[in-house]
């Protein structure tokens, strides 16, 4: 079994995934049952396109949940530091001067 890597990550990046999370498995999934169930309604399974294509988003969307959900697990917060040394880093700031 491969070694998990945490992932670092700033508290901005974080509750971003988190707010994405909950909207996948809430409202989200929501809408795609509804467009399961809608879709068997039309008849015969095998030749329902709109089945097929809902049933197909769904395995899409559990994807992204299951995504996020190893990200998270393996998050590392990582708070921005000032660095005297100049060092940049996760979260750091950066100015860039052009030369020319």
């Amino acid at each position: 079994m491969p070694e998990e890597k945490p992932e670092p990550m700033t508290p901005a990046q974080k509750r971003q995934l988190e707010s994405e999370l909950a909207q996948l498995e809430g409202p989200r999934r929501g809408e795609v049952v509804q467009a399961i169930a809608t879709a068997r309604g039309f008849g015969d399974l095998t030749e329902n396109f709109e089945y097929h294509a809902a049933k197909n988003e769904q395995g899409l969307l559990e994807h992204r949940i299951r995504s996020i959900r190893d990200r998270l697990d393996r998050a590392v917060v990582v708070e921005q530091e000032a660095s005297e040394s100049g060092a940049v880093g996760i979260g750091s700031t950066v100015e860039i001067e052009d030369e020319g």
